[in-house]
Parts: C-alpha cells; structure tokens; sequence
C-alpha cells in the first residue's frame, strides 16, 4: 500500500472501532476529523521508523534525538497537508472577552502582595502559617486568587493597576512565569544597581529585570522589599548544600565501585530539531517535488508566528474598532499590530472596575478557595517536597534537630 504521506491527496484508510451513537453530526465530523490526523502522522511515523530506504538520510547523523525527529517531522508533513485548517476559531462577544482579560490582570496585583510577603518572610520580619520553605511560595504562585496571607485587592489597587497598564512601563506578561522566582528577580535587581558589568548574572529563565508592575508599584508606593536581606533563605542554602555534599560524595564512590559504561563517540552531526534545511534536504530524497515546495513556501518572507499576530491584530480592529485611526508613521504591519494592542489594552484597562466586582463578589460568597487536587502534577511542589526533605538531612548532618525551625 502507498504511504498516506507521500500523495497529497489520498486519504488514509479509517479504522475505529469508536462507536458515534447519539452524537451530533458536528460532533461526529470533529472525531472523525481528528481520528484522520492521528492515523495520518502516525502512518508517517511507521514509515519513517521501519522503511530502510530513509537510512541514507538517518544514517548521516547519531541516533541522538532521531525518534524526537520523526514524530516532530510527522506534525510538519501534517501542516503541509492541511496547513490552515487546523486552526479552531471561537467567537465571543468582545466585552466579555476584555472583563475575562481584565480579571486576570487583578492576579498580577496579588503576585505582587505575595512577593511583598516573601521578602518579609525572607528577612524574618514575619511568619506565616502556609509557609514553612521558600520554595513554598512558588506553589501560591499557581493560585494568587486564593492565596490566605494577603490582605484583599483594594479599589487603591485597581485604580493603581489602571494607572499602570495605561502607562509607558506597562509590558505584557501573559507568558512572564516567574513572579515568585526571588532568587532571580533578587539577582536581576542587584545587577541593575550594580555598574560592575562582571558582577552582572545570566539565568536560565533569562529574568533579566523586575517586572515592570513590580518597579511601578514600588515607585509610586515609595517601598522596596528587595533590599531588605535574605536572612532565610541563607539558612536553607546551607542546609541543602550539606546535603548535596553529601549525595555527591555518595554518587562519587558509587562510580568508582561501579564505573559508568563511556558510550563509543559518535562522529556524526546530531540531527536537531527545528533546522529548516535538514527539513528539505529529508523531503528532496523522499517527498514529491510539491511538498517540498509547499514547505518553502511556509517558511518563507513572513515567519508564521509574526503572521498569525498580524493576521489577529486585523481580525480585532475590524470586529471591535472599524473607524480605528492610525495617526503614525512606519511599518503599516507593525502599525496595525500596535494599534490593535493599545486599543485592547485600554479596552481591558476600561473593564478593571467590572472585573474588581466580580472579584469582590466571589471573594464575599467564599468561591475563592484552593482547589482540593492542588498538589496534582504540580512541578513547583514536588520541588518544595524535595528541598525540604534536604533541609531536614542537612540539619541531621549539621548535628541539629530534623526540623524546620530554625
């Protein structure tokens, strides 16, 4: 049998054994439909596994990385296929939309209570109950609107918060995933206020400032936290370095008893993910000349994920501002992206009121509680779990009591 992803248009051949009965005829298609693009990579992923006739192109590189290749290079045959009908578009009214934005702004002012309350737990200046490790911190992080410890938004937030996003330091932070990471804001805060350029520190998740919310808050509070000291978190330094030591000395006599077996160096290029030409030089040895093409053309003049933003940005100003006008001068593109976001910014600025009424009524009917599963794949608190049992081994090693209080 031909394989599905050498010809375009021959559809795979169904086979499920779900059963439809009682469903929507809409809710039929959208099985089937998915159904039809798993069986399509996966037909992609047995052929590129088993057929000896990919080896001259696998055989050029280590066997590093080659199953991770397979199964990315099946979801890029897959967009090359149907690119642009995978995209799931859903329509609300945009008033809502913008108070759903609006409320997730308000997390952000307890993100900065919470931090507040870390450089105070930090510096011994207070106690609190829900917290026995810094790490600790990093859990309430994932539930700012439940957190017990801090005192409830005011409208002096809101009204600060509003000032804020209406500012020039106002930066977005839908993917800022670090709001309680102190070690690195601390980090990045003590640079900036040191002109030592050597003294200056890179950090894996790339924290290279405060957020912005955090200076304007201080700002225009007149309070800085961080340069309070971190009395705590020097203690727990000390205690998990004991017993990293100790693991350490451990792991090093466990390999001189057990040597580690060293693999044979494998001269070959790695076959990394991502590299176009790797891509292409695949597809000119095994596709049709068309899907080569049609691969080009993805990647070529615009990248996608600047398209797609331009793309959104059109779609929002004609469905929410259609006489929108555009007094500057540039790039029309970056024109239109930019104005798309500062209408919604201060649409979502305008909603902050409403969003606060809904906060203060969930607040007042006890709707804002931890979830029950909190603990449920949750990295931030197995990470928690794991420092504190380190903590206690290296108050043992330090010949102290196996506790926390100290």
């Amino acid at each position: 049998m031909e394989n599905p992803h050498l010809s375009p248009n021959e559809e795979p051949e169904k086979k499920s054994n779900i059963s439809l009965d009682g469903l929507s005829s809409r809710a039929i298609e959208q099985i089937k439909t998915e159904l039809d693009d798993d069986m399509f990579k996966q037909s992609v992923i047995d052929d590129l596994t088993n057929n000896p006739k990919y080896l001259p192109f696998f055989n050029q590189y280590s066997d590093f990385n080659r199953k991770s290749f397979i199964e990315w290079y099946a979801n890029k045959r897959l967009l090359c296929k149907k690119y642009g009908s995978m995209y799931l578009k859903q329509k609300e009214e945009n008033h809502i939309q913008h108070i759903q934005e609006a409320y997730e702004c308000l997390s952000e002012i307890n993100q900065k209570k919470i931090f507040d309350k870390q450089c105070l737990w930090r510096a011994e200046q207070i106690k609190i109950d829900q917290i026995q490790i810094s790490e600790d911190f990093k859990i309430w992080e994932d539930y700012p609107m439940c957190c017990p410890f801090i005192d409830p938004i005011t409208a002096d937030d809101v009204a600060l918060y509003k000032k804020y996003m209406l500012s020039d330091e106002y930066e977005e932070t839908d993917y800022y995933y670090g709001w309680q990471d102190y070690d690195g804001i601390k980090n990045a805060f003590d640079s900036t206020n040191d002109d030592n350029e050597d003294s200056k520190q890179f950090f894996f998740f790339d924290i290279e400032s405060v957020p912005s919310w955090y200076e304007f808050y201080d700002f225009h509070k007149a309070t800085q936290l961080l340069m309070l000291p971190d009395i705590r978190g020097k203690k727990e330094d000390f205690y998990i370095d004991l017993a990293r030591e100790k693991a350490q000395k451990e792991h090093e006599e466990e390999q001189k008893k057990n040597p580690p077996i060293v693999k044979p160096n494998d001269p070959r290029p790695a076959l990394y993910l991502g590299e176009g030409q790797n891509v292409y030089k695949f597809m000119a040895m095994f596709e049709d000349p068309e899907v080569l093409e049609a691969a080009k053309a993805m990647d070529e003049e615009i990248d996608l994920l600047d398209d797609h933003e331009f793309e959104q940005a059109c779609s929002y100003l004609s469905n929410t501002a259609p006489n929108y006008v555009i007094t500057k001068q540039g790039n029309w593109r970056d024109l239109i992206v930019e104005a798309a976001e500062t209408h919604r910014r201060h649409a979502v600025a305008n909603m902050l009121e409403a969003a606060y009424e809904e906060y203060l009524f969930k607040l007042e009917m006890g709707l804002l509680v931890l979830p029950a599963d909190y603990k449920k794949d949750k990295h931030g608190f197995d990470i928690s779990e794991m420092n504190k049992k380190m903590i206690l081994e290296g108050r043992i090693l330090n010949g102290e009591e196996p506790n926390l209080d100290f």
